[in-house]
């Protein structure tokens, strides 16, 4: 049989939590710091790159509400929303961004700064801003004029992937790796290669083209 006091005490139990949940719903998801990435993809060595924006969030609330995030230029010529953002978790960081944003064709995007709108699962929408700049000598380069335009602080990466895609390494090349041969052998599932040319401060990255596990290897 429940008391009276018994009653009580369920009873307040239930309008703490009430409260807590209310409360818990009612918190505006955090922003630490946003960033954004000019990603030039080179398909071969003769042709001028294609153009696309990489744009992450790092938060201080749960990642795993993102519901949207939406950027606009300042100038107001582009704006983009994305429903579904990509999530990353690196120890006890978090992310929510995209990383395919992009503009029509023989358009480029607009230098300066732009507005990041990200909204959680409660529709709770906060605000911040971060800066696209690069080199406007990219938009008509070739391979080869990517270390020159860049400079000589310019860091060479190496991207490896998977058949679906999926990117399993991403740092500078092994002094292990005598030539591309090493990486096949290390990374026995990997189907393509990519080396990557990025500027000191992650603001761009030249994607040089892909390379291919030779057809030897694949059987």
């Amino acid at each position: 049989m429940f008391t009276c006091s018994h009653i009580k005490f369920i009873c307040l139990f239930l309008v703490f939590f009430c409260i807590l949940c209310v409360s818990c719903a009612n918190t505006l998801p955090e922003i630490i710091s946003s960033s954004a990435t000019v990603v030039f993809d080179y398909s071969d060595n003769s042709s001028a790159p294609l153009m696309r924006l990489s744009v992450f969030a790092e938060t201080g609330s749960d990642v795993r509400r993102a519901a949207q995030i939406r950027i606009s230029s300042k100038t107001g010529e582009y704006a983009w929303t994305v429903d579904v953002p990509q999530l990353i978790g690196s120890d006890s960081r978090q992310w929510a961004g995209y990383t395919n944003f992009a503009v029509p064709e023989a358009a480029e995007f607009p230098q300066g700064v732009y507005d990041l709108f990200y909204t959680d699962a409660e529709e709770h929408t906060v605000q911040t801003t971060f800066s696209v700049i690069y080199p406007e000598k990219l938009i008509e380069s070739k391979t080869s004029d990517v270390k020159n335009i860049l400079g000589t602080s310019a860091k060479e990466m190496t991207a490896v992937y998977m058949p679906d895609g999926m990117l399993i390494y991403y740092n500078v090349r092994k002094s292990k790796w005598t030539d591309d041969n090493a990486i096949w052998n290390e990374f026995k599932l990997a189907s393509t290669i990519r080396i990557c040319w990025k500027s000191t401060d992650d603001s761009v990255v030249c994607l040089m083209p892909v390379l291919k596990r030779p057809s030897s290897d694949s059987k």
